[in-house]
């Protein structure tokens, strides 16, 4: 059978391919174009162009940019809306419906119906040459917001960023002090006042003075529009030292009789101090008090009171409170 084949193919010599060719390219041809002159029905996908009012409001999801019809004309008719060759896009006043629809929805899904009459008559006249059988899909979802605008302040977070033992010494200088933020009201208003800036550096024991990102997240970032995306942040820094002591509790301003007595006779002190204020740390320069006009007659204790110079900023005493006990009244 194959030998049989290759003699039959052998029969033909390379012109005789050619015309052969040719003939099944013509009658091919000329089927397409019988075919492109009936009349067809066909789903194409549609541009269409939504209006509105864009400084009062915007979307927070991507709008759609066409719609699927399905429409009848003859095979070229067809075909040039298929690839879209021809027609413009249908535009979709949705202004009004947005005014209605966004306060009830506080940012969530409005919709337009593209199915209605009055939308159908702008797609038909479009649509020229073709005619309009149905929508496929009757009904578009948008998500908006209204569109505001907000200026908040700057700080900085800076915990993470300092070298250990190190504190901000003096003012954060930031320039500038706000920025303007201009998105979708309900994402704008969940925003921090003030806006926190993430310094990017890590173990800063020196001076800082760089420009740090003014940055939201990418969600955020996709929809809100901000006047500035840097701010310049300085600062100075010093390093810290903690130390721990015992100090006795002082009695001041304890009557003669009856005898009392303090629960606790000492206190232990922690506080911080400039590592260039070392020098300057001596144990005769603190005394914690016990002062009796401070008493607390609900349960009998007494705040403790420090005193200390003047370069500690950061104590803490442990306990901060003694309770009285009346000697007098204890059994032999």
């Amino acid at each position: 059978m194959i030998n049989r084949l290759i003699q039959i193919l052998l029969l033909f010599r390379n012109s005789n391919v050619k015309v052969i060719v040719v003939c099944l390219f013509l009658s091919t041809l000329l089927w397409f174009t019988l075919e492109l002159n009936k009349e067809q029905s066909i789903e194409v996908s549609y541009p269409i162009e939504f209006q509105y009012n864009d400084s009062l409001f915007i979307p927070t999801t991507p709008l759609p940019e066409e719609i699927r019809v399905l429409i009848k004309g003859t095979g070229w008719q067809v075909l040039s809306k298929y690839f879209g060759l021809s027609g413009n896009a249908v535009k979709y006043n949705i202004d009004n419906l947005l005014r209605s629809y966004v306060d009830y929805a506080k940012g969530g899904e409005t919709f337009i119906l593209p199915a209605s009459a009055q939308n159908q008559a702008k797609l038909r006249k479009s649509l020229e040459g073709v005619e309009l059988q149905a929508i496929v899909a009757d009904t578009l979802h948008l998500t908006f917001d209204r569109r505001i605008r907000r200026t908040l302040p700057l700080s900085i977070y800076h915990e993470r960023a300092l070298a250990e033992n190190y504190q901000i010494e003096g003012e954060v200088t930031i320039d500038p002090k706000y920025v303007v933020f201009d998105g979708p009201e309900k994402m704008i208003k969940s925003l921090a006042d003030p806006f926190v800036l993430d310094l990017p550096e890590k173990n800063i024991s020196g001076k800082y003075d760089s420009k740090v990102p003014i940055s939201l997240p990418e969600k955020q970032a996709k929809l809100i529009v901000q006047d500035k995306t840097n701010a310049q942040v300085s600062f100075e820094v010093a390093k810290y030292i903690t130390k721990t002591m015992r100090l006795p509790v002082q009695k001041r301003g304890f009557p003669e009789a009856p005898k009392l007595a303090l629960s606790q006779p000492q206190t232990t002190l922690t506080f911080k101090f400039k590592e260039a204020d070392l020098g300057k740390v001596r144990l005769k320069s603190f005394a914690v008090f016990a002062d009796f006009n401070k008493l607390n007659p609900t349960d009998s204790t007494l705040k403790l009171t420090l005193k200390k110079p003047g370069f500690i900023e950061n104590y803490q005493l442990l306990p901060d409170k003694v309770k009285l006990t009346n000697l007098e009244n204890k059994k032999p």
